[in-house]
């Protein structure tokens, strides 16, 4: 049984491989880069704590908004 887990291994090790680097070629190809490199406008959020956030807070480093809604 074991003899058979380590052929198994075996054989699947080159392909592990070439999927990791596919996995790694595919990260580089997904970089994002903004086509449209236009500041975006200032704008200021109430949190669900009652604190506020301002665009302007975090200028010079990646931001990402997701809006939910609730009933």
């Amino acid at each position: 049984m074991s003899l058979a887990l380590l052929l198994v291994a075996a054989l699947q090790a080159p392909s592990a491989r070439a999927a990791r680097e596919r996995l790694e070629d595919l990260a580089l190809d997904l970089r994002l880069i903004p086509l449209d490199r236009t500041p975006a406008p200032a704008f200021v959020l109430d949190s669900l704590e009652g604190g506020r956030f301002a665009l302007a807070d975090f200028r010079g480093r990646p931001v990402i908004l997701y809006f939910w809604h609730s009933t």
